[in-house]
């Protein structure tokens, strides 16, 4: 029975199955992602003139960031794969085979790779919609349910608009193949190649650029921040081209020369064609750096935006709802307040709170000065710690952690009396524990002594309080007290945890958006490292099974593939992890609050992702070397 041009095709996918195992595998996850968000996107719950029409449109807008991002990724995962196969088109070519017939079977072979990969990535999809919209329903915070659902226009949209990406990558590839020579693919990897030299002044540049990148992003802050984005992000990406491509050929070299270590063990099996490899993985090492960290860098800004939203809210409403006080209506609004807390079953406690502003000749805006009975009053109610002046005693608090604005820093102006004497800041008075997120003031504000109070002038505005602090948290009925409240549109109270939680719905949207963009990137990064890894993995196979035949024992073969692969996995990654640390330390500086946290989180969780990735693929990779090593 005569084989069809076709199943020849078809034959030849089937008999590079471990190639093509990556490039199906990444290119199936990708169309199951752009599933997912066609399936939220147009999901019956999320349409409206509500919140919920936010999640629609994040989700549509994140599947064409996909979409665009994926054109680039499988091309290039299908050019990874062409390049290791260049001797097989060779001998095609020998046989009588035209170069428009290998484009045709190129063509045949990538259109249904991605047939498959589309319709298998719809249908998993499916099969796990259900679960994702559970996980959804609870991360993103929305109103109702996601109930399962059919999705017909995803899946027509999902599989028509990979099926023409797949169309368009295929024509591309078989345009740029036709340019190969017949004595290079049949030589393929074997063209000999001399050892990679490093330009001294590239690599002291490298140096350079990263080092001031750095220097730039950390030194900055405020406002400064957003103006140095640029020239740091260009620095840094020059930078990181020309760490692999020269600076690491020349810390190779270095390490080469050092006859104790070159000659230690196995090292030398090691670095013998470490400096190849380095030279030849530069791009994807540099793609792989920057992609992941874009993807650090989104995923921690996203979650540590949330984390400066909610605690800055926190500290901004310490007590649970705080009613400002309007005269004309302060009564009847006591009222329904007190009403709706009694019917939500919240037990509270109750204080007034008056702060007056001053106006100050050496200042550009009024200040708060209060004496330490007000502060107590609250300190009281929020079970902290009181304080007590001395006689003509002054302090300072500094702004509360829910502003982000620059802090004016009040302990350098004397606070100026009613008859134009002045009274220094106290030195001693950082004896004295205060906690600026006591108070509903945001900016800083002074403590005097009631001696100090009574010289003051009249104050320019009288800010008045009422706060009611709730003393079992409850959070349920908390927020459900705040929304009473907004529909009854008593906009001059301050439910801190329906605040929160509006917060939180409103940005739970844009970090599941953020956080699927990044594991797709995250992922394709990876897909890039495993490529680059098996493209050489004949060569390996050649080389290792050589080595064994002169003494070279399964044991130690292992160690030294171990090194060459984490070598591969980790470099990039690390670079780009500590590129992540420096944008979230920059983040950090221009909003003056703390994100170690958040960003330890963020990174260190990709650096485990990372890490089991690295055990999976060293494992497959060892065990394919070992057919070949007896």
């Amino acid at each position: 029975m005569t084989m069809t041009f076709r199943q020849f095709a078809f034959n030849n996918v089937l008999r590079n199955k471990r190639l093509y195992a990556a490039y199906f595998l990444s290119s199936l996850f990708t169309v199951m992602v752009f599933f997912t968000f066609a399936n939220f996107g147009f999901h019956p719950a999320l349409t409206g003139d509500n919140m919920n029409a936010n999640v629609t449109t994040g989700m549509l807008v994140a599947g064409g960031i996909i979409y665009v991002f994926s054109f680039f990724f499988i091309l290039y995962s299908m050019s990874a794969f062409l390049r290791s196969r260049k001797k097989e088109f060779g001998v095609l070519m020998i046989q009588g085979m035209s170069n428009s017939q290998i484009r045709w079977m190129v063509f045949l072979e990538n259109m249904l790779i991605g047939f498959m990969a589309t319709v298998i990535g719809i249908l998993l999809g499916l099969v796990f919609s259900k679960g994702i919209l559970l996980i959804a329903e609870n991360v993103l915070v929305i109103e109702g349910s996601l109930q399962f659902y059919f999705p017909t226009l995803a899946m027509v949209l999902t599989f028509f608009s990979f099926i023409i990406l797949f169309f368009v990558i295929s024509i591309f590839v078989t345009v740029v193949l036709r340019t190969n020579k017949l004595v290079t693919l049949l030589k393929g990897d074997k063209i000999e190649k001399s050892e990679p030299k490093a330009n001294i002044w590239l690599t002291l540049l490298a140096i350079v650029l990263l080092g001031s990148g750095y220097a730039i992003a950390l030194i900055v802050e405020g406002v400064h921040v957003v103006v140095a984005l640029f020239p740091v992000v260009l620095l840094v990406i020059l930078g990181t081209y020309l760490l692999f491509s020269q600076l690491s050929v020349f810390v190779i070299r270095k390490l080469k020369s050092n006859r104790s270590l070159f000659w230690k063990k196995t090292n030398m099996l090691l670095f013998s064609d470490l400096s190849y490899r380095m030279k030849d993985n530069a791009r994807a090492f540099f793609m792989v750096a920057i992609i992941s960290t874009v993807a650090f860098s989104a995923i921690g800004s996203l979650v540590g935006f949330h984390s400066l939203l909610t605690k800055g809210v926190e500290a901004a409403n310490p007590m649970s709802f705080v009613y400002y006080v309007d005269e004309e209506t302060e009564q009847a609004d006591v009222e329904v307040i007190e009403d709706t807390l009694r019917k939500h079953e919240i037990e509270y406690e109750k204080v007034m709170i008056d702060i007056p502003y001053y106006e100050q000749s050496n200042l550009n805006e009024y200040v708060a000065i209060i004496t330490p009975e007000i502060y107590n009053t609250s300190a009281q109610l929020l079970g902290k710690e009181e304080i007590d002046l001395s006689s003509g005693e002054v302090m300072t608090v500094g702004q509360s952690d829910g502003n982000m604005m620059i802090e004016v820093p009040l302990e350098k102006y004397p606070i100026i009396l009613k008859d134009g004497a002045q009274i220094d800041v106290n030195a001693n008075n950082d004896d004295v524990a205060v906690d600026k997120n006591i108070l509903p003031i945001m900016a800083a504000y002074y403590i005097v002594h009631e001696d100090v109070f009574a010289q003051l002038p009249d104050p320019v505005d009288i800010d008045k309080h009422i706060a009611w602090h709730a003393k079992k948290v409850d959070q349920d009925a908390l927020i459900a007290a705040g929304e009473d409240f907004m529909k009854a549109e008593m906009y001059a109270v301050n439910a801190i945890d329906y605040t929160i939680y509006e917060v939180t719905k409103m940005w739970s949207p844009i970090l599941f958006v953020g956080l699927f963009i990044g594991i797709v990137f995250f992922v394709s990064a990876g897909s890039f490292l495993y490529f680059r890894l098996y493209t050489d993995l004949d060569e390996d196979k050649a080389k290792f099974s050589a080595i064994s035949k002169i003494g070279l024992t399964a044991k130690e073969m292992s160690k030294v593939i171990t090194k060459q692969v984490a070598i591969l996995f980790f470099t990039p990654i690390i670079v780009a992890l500590i590129h992540g640390a420096v944008a979230l330390t920059a983040l950090s500086h221009m909003f003056n609050q703390s994100l170690v946290q958040e960003a330890s989180l963020v990174l260190g969780a990709f650096f485990v992702i990372q890490i089991i990735y690295f055990f999976i693929v060293r494992y497959f990779y060892v065990k394919q070397i070992k057919t070949v090593v007896k």
